[in-house]
């Protein structure tokens, strides 16, 4: 049963207990309606109306009661919206937000369903239980007067639902989308040739010759697949639906009426391998168009920015409404939340860094719960690539920019180089600037880049070739720390070059040797004393001094020591270091 929930059920499936439904307005009135489809979440309710009486139709924004099984049941919703027709029909759509009331709903939906069922596989064809009272218009009227006048009852007022709606009407149909399609008896590398025409496109959809949706290609897992040994001269010359059918999942579909915090709450319920692929959105005209998990997170924190800027201003009235304000926090927090674990998931899996060092441990402490550090490992034809990146701003901001350098980098070392950091750094440059400055005519008012370590290692050689912007290099060999500074300027900022030529250092890594890769959140982090910056050289004496333990137990004694350094103090910066032995 808990599958079939998420879905909305129509009324010509529905059994005759559900479609019948009172709607209870704040003068203690009601109205006679019926559904027309329902699900955990809410329901659409379609009422008839005389001409007389239309300001009777609930309006957007406003709470009301709903009551099912002849009035038996009763649930608080928000009319989301209200569309009347000229004959005098209405269509009302209802969201039970609060958790309790979703709860209520989805048990007497599993019982109803369930019995329902039943009787439909005895052969039944009664849909009404026989236990089921009618109330008369005498009892009805003094059940409505009793839930009026219920305390635990009562309608909500205005202030209580002005923050939620902010995301009722945030739906996908106003979400940037693509829609580029595929006949799945084209050859596949007709999809090779799409992607090579569109830099920006994320997927393709592949349709029959009906225009049914039969499947989606993303970008990121074409490339991937297509990056195996002999896996383009294998598939090349086949149809498209059979790839799809032997390499790619069943992608996620939702409507477009669905709304964007509804879209990341399903989107993250899938596995980490698919959670960072593109959604296939069907319109209310069947047709069907892609959504990019990534701007999907930027519509969440759009609405999650816009209910930061009303927090201000309840701020003022903070003892009228405290809880009203703990709520909106509460709302915040479970937002940034959902985007940290999208964050998370383009960061290395440790299973990758167990196959490619023999010892190896990350740092990683945004300063909030989302930031703008990330790093970033590929290995690519027997060589290993390593970044350490720190982005500007932190938090949302910089949260933002991860997505955005983890997406360029990708693209670069797939499409353009992998075996030379400093070119690769000169195309980010190129890339960036042109994202993030010439596209805005020059009038952002942030001035976005990174600064960055990156390493391209071959394990066989022992030889490291590094290349970094703004950020240091750390080796630790005999007890000996040396530095190897990364150049200036930094990658991606409108002042710079776009053709500046970034500097290659090619390293012999000894036996035993140690490579420490720290962004400057660790060595500023201020604390001791007098609120000073951690430092280089106290860094150098940290790691000096701790260098007989293992790479994990490092780890726990610099998260240690700079916890000591910085006290009651706030963290100043997203901190993260990955260091490895080859």
């Amino acid at each position: 049963m808990k599958n079939r929930l998420v879905e909305r059920y129509d009324s010509s499936i529905l059994p005759d207990e559900l479609t019948k439904v009172y709607i209870i307005l704040k003068d203690g009135s009601h109205i006679e309606s019926t559904v027309t489809n329902i699900s955990s979440h809410g329901m659409r309710v379609d009422i008839s109306l005389p001409p007389s009486n239309m300001m009777a139709v609930p309006q957007k924004k406003e709470t009301i009661k709903v009551a099912l099984l002849s009035g038996q049941i009763v649930f608080s919703g928000l009319c989301i919206y209200s569309d009347i027709g000229p004959d005098g029909r209405a269509g009302i759509g209802i969201y039970f937000y609060y958790p309790n009331e979703q709860t209520k709903l989805q048990k007497m939906l599993e019982e109803i369903l369930s019995r329902f069922d039943s009787r439909s596989d005895s052969g039944s064809k009664d849909k009404n239980p026989s236990d089921v009272k009618e109330y008369t218009p005498q009892e009805w009227e003094q059940f409505v007067q009793k839930i009026c006048d219920s305390d635990d009852a009562k309608l909500l007022p205005e202030t209580e639902y002005e923050g939620c709606a902010l995301q009722f009407d945030n739906t996908l149909a106003n979400v940037a989308s693509q829609s580029v399609f595929l006949n799945a008896s084209h050859m596949t590398k007709k999809v090779e040739e799409t992607f090579e025409s569109d830099e920006h496109l994320i997927g393709v959809i592949i349709i029959d010759d009906n225009e049914q949706l039969l499947g989606m290609i993303s970008r990121k897992r074409f490339m991937e697949l297509y990056s195996k040994p002999f896996r383009k001269e294998l598939h090349h010359n086949k149809p498209v639906k059979l790839i799809v059918k032997d390499n790619f999942d069943t992608p996620l579909c939702l409507d477009e009426t669905d709304n964007v915090d509804y879209a990341v709450r399903i989107a993250l319920s899938r596995s980490k391998e698919l959670m960072y692929e593109p959604i296939v959105v069907r319109t209310n005209q069947g047709a069907l168009k892609l959504i990019d998990t990534q701007v999907l997170l930027l519509e969440l924190t759009r609405v999650y920015e816009i209910q930061s800027m009303e927090l201000q201003e309840t701020l003022s009235r903070v003892n009228q409404l405290n809880v009203q304000l703990e709520e909106s926090r509460e709302r915040i927090l479970e937002s940034l939340n959902c985007a940290s674990v999208i964050q998370e998931s383009i960061l290395p899996r440790n299973e990758l860094f167990d196959r490619l060092f023999s010892e190896w441990s990350t740092l990683y402490h945004p300063r909030d719960i989302v930031g703008g550090d990330l790093y970033w490992l590929r290995e690519i034809n027997g060589l290993v690539l390593l970044a350490v990146i720190d982005c500007t701003g932190h938090g949302v901001p910089g949260a933002f920019m991860t997505m955005t350098v983890n997406s360029v980098m990708n693209h670069i070392v797939d499409t353009t180089c992998y075996d030379d950091p400093a070119l690769i750094l000169a195309e980010m440059n190129r890339v960036l600037q042109e994202t993030l400055h010439l596209r805005r005519g020059g009038d952002s008012m942030v001035d976005a880049g990174l600064d960055i370590i990156l390493c391209c290692i071959n394990p066989d050689q022992h030889q490291v070739t590094y290349a970094g912007a703004g950020l240091s290099l750390y080796i630790l060999a005999d007890n000996e720390l040396c530095e190897i500074k990364g150049g200036r300027p930094g990658v991606g900022y409108s002042g710079n070059d776009p053709d500046y030529r970034y500097k290659n250092h090619i390293l012999d890594i000894g036996a035993g040797a140690i490579l420490y890769a720290p962004t400057d959140g660790l060595l500023d982090e201020n604390g001791g004393t007098k609120g000073f910056g951690f430092g280089r050289e106290r860094f150098k004496e940290m790691v000096k001094q701790h260098a007989h333990h293992s790479l994990k137990r490092q780890r726990e004694y610099f998260e240690q020591t700079l916890a000591e350094w910085r006290g009651s103090r706030n963290q100043r910066d997203d901190i993260t270091m990955v260091s490895f032995r080859l």
